[in-house]
């Protein structure tokens, strides 16, 4: 959207609609209904939305990586999933130092097929959003790579580390992460003062 763009409503038959990822090759966007725990998409072409997984463990942000695949935090269970090209789905992180992760919330893929992935907890605080249970890891944001046994701990200097996927890419690039390349991001030019 730039500058005054007007708004246009697209669909108004969720409950609580988050996390939403564009697909700029199937031109298709992805989003959550998290109370429904469904996965939503919707169409550019068409308008149309519809559902593309039901039951996806109260899924919030999405991100597409770096080969195009769809890559989800799940509140519950607390994991970041990737879905495979042949519809299988990979459980990528779901602990950390033998202790299941809070309720992972937002993530960014990187160019080098990384993710940065935010585990603040709020899935687990109500069962609106996932199911309450009680966190055993403090809030933290974490990065992964295929490999890794675990995630890795960024930063746990954020008690509610959540935003939209522009101001996650801005917060990603002040991160300390060693031996990562550059983040870019998809953010659309500043409008020049006058």
């Amino acid at each position: 959207m730039l500058f005054n763009t007007p708004l246009e409503r697209q669909w108004t038959g969720g409950l609580w609609l988050e996390g939403p990822a564009w697909n700029a090759v199937g031109r298709y966007a992805v989003f959550s209904d998290i109370p429904r725990a469904r996965q939503m998409r919707w169409n550019e072409t068409t308008g149309e939305v519809s559902v593309l997984r039901h039951k996806v463990g109260h899924s919030n942000g999405h991100t597409f990586d770096n080969r195009g695949r769809l890559i989800a935090c799940e509140h519950s269970p607390a994991r970041v999933v990737r879905y495979e090209w042949d519809g299988s789905m990979s459980v990528l992180a779901e602990r950390y130092d033998d202790k299941p992760l809070n309720a992972p919330n937002d993530v960014v893929a990187l160019e080098s097929g990384g993710l940065i992935f935010t585990d603040p907890g709020y899935g687990a605080h109500i069962d609106y959003e996932g199911h309450r249970r009680e966190l055993q890891l403090d809030t933290a944001v974490y990065y992964w790579e295929d490999g890794m046994a675990e995630p890795k701990v960024l930063t746990t200097n954020s008690t509610s580390p959540t935003a939209s996927p522009w101001d996650r890419m801005a917060t990603a690039c002040t991160l300390p992460i060693p031996r990562l390349p550059t983040i870019r991001t998809n953010r659309p030019p500043s409008r020049a003062s006058p």
